[in-house]
């Protein structure tokens, strides 16, 4: 019993010394032999040791964010009488621009048309409005695609700033378009321009068969068209494509080396859009209008002046009306004249220390007549 122990206890050694051999550790230089579940490395790519770096700075990428949902709005303040933030310290030479696009109803741009800032309004209360000196014009002119920017001030004064501003918009062959309140912003505004009617003027002194081309033209008021926008035609002839649609007044003026000055009696006429005009107007050798202040106010007449108005066109039709403004002194001997006045209706007033005229009565015309002379 005890030799059969004693072979088992060497049959365990034996085993022992066997299995301690078959598992001794490989040398360092051999590779360990792949299993069939680890997967398969590449043989053209080498293991990259992983190295402790400094993480590198993130590239800017200046592309617009998306979009973020609004939070729920927080509780307002409570309101106070300090200025709001952001506000702007007062600069009375502060400047900016405006942007604006001229085109026909159509759509297409209208290039060389001219603009001027004519005035300015308070976002506070739009209903007021500033009157933009002419000392600093701020003009412009629209490019080929009917462009154009305009500066004006930031501040009206020390107290306001400027919300919109009044702009003309003037080209030959189109409406003069007066804006009113064009708004202040970084986007452009389009101004339409309307197309008026093609109107020619001339003017004749001894027959009709003569044509004065060298005549200045003066419009009415509702036409908004200065003597400087009429230009000659092939054969020397003034005219004017923009003039409104509707009912006008209209008179002549040219000088004479000879004798002076000539006018034409006013003429109302009326257009409609697109509508072609021709006035051949004669005109008048212009008046002389004589006059003396009544004997009851006292000799030698001091620091005295008399103002004439002679209206043209209609009280009924306001758009279609104008007055021509004379003055002349008065002479200490209460004598005055005017000289060079067209044919038409009016009022006159004199005035001096201490002494004013009463009204002249209604329908009393002394230009009409041909000696042109009276007292008042």
């Amino acid at each position: 019993m005890k030799k059969f122990a004693l072979i088992a206890a060497v049959l365990v050694i034996v085993a022992l010394l066997v299995w301690l051999l078959r598992h001794e550790s490989p040398a360092p230089s051999a590779l360990p032999t792949p299993t069939a579940e680890a997967p398969e490395k590449p043989v053209d790519v080498a293991p990259t040791p992983l190295v402790a770096v400094e993480p590198a700075p993130r590239e800017v990428v200046r592309e617009p964010a998306p979009p973020v949902a609004p939070s729920a709005p927080a509780a307002k303040a409570p309101m106070t009488e300090s200025p709001a933030a952001g506000s702007r310290a007062y600069d009375p030479n502060a400047r900016d621009w405006i942007h604006l696009i001229v085109q026909d109803k159509h759509g297409a741009p209208i290039a060389n048309a001219d603009i001027r800032l004519t005035g300015l309004r308070s976002p506070r209360d739009p209903g007021t409005h500033w009157g933009w000196s002419s000392e600093e014009p701020s003009i412009g002119r629209t490019e080929l695609d009917g462009t154009a920017k305009l500066w004006f001030p930031v501040w009206i004064n020390a107290d306001v700033e400027t919300g919109s501003v009044s702009l003309d918009v003037e080209h030959p062959d189109y409406i003069t378009h007066n804006e009113q309140d064009f708004k202040i912003g970084a986007e452009p505004r389009v101004i339409v321009l309307e197309q008026g009617a093609f109107v020619v003027v001339s003017g004749w002194t001894e027959s009709p068969d003569q044509v004065l081309r060298d005549v200045v033209p003066y419009m009415t008021w509702g036409a908004k068209i200065q003597p400087d926008a009429w230009l000659p035609i092939k054969d020397g002839r003034l005219s004017c494509a923009g003039i409104p649609p509707g009912k006008h007044g209209i008179y002549l003026a040219h000088r004479s080396a000879e004798d002076g000055m000539y006018f034409s009696a006013p003429e109302m006429f009326e257009v409609g859009v697109g509508e072609q005009k021709e006035l051949h107007l004669q005109l008048f050798q212009g008046r002389r209008f004589e006059g003396r202040l009544d004997p009851a106010v006292p000799r030698p007449i001091e620091h005295g002046s008399v103002r004439l108005n002679l209206q043209v066109g209609e009280r009924s039709s306001p758009n279609a009306t104008m007055l021509r403004e004379y003055s002349a002194d008065v002479n200490s001997d209460g004598s005055f004249a005017f000289t060079d006045l067209p044919p038409g209706d009016g009022q006159i007033i004199g005035s001096c220390d201490g002494w004013v005229s009463a009204n002249v009565p209604a329908g009393r015309n002394y230009l009409s007549r041909p000696d042109a002379s009276a007292a008042s």
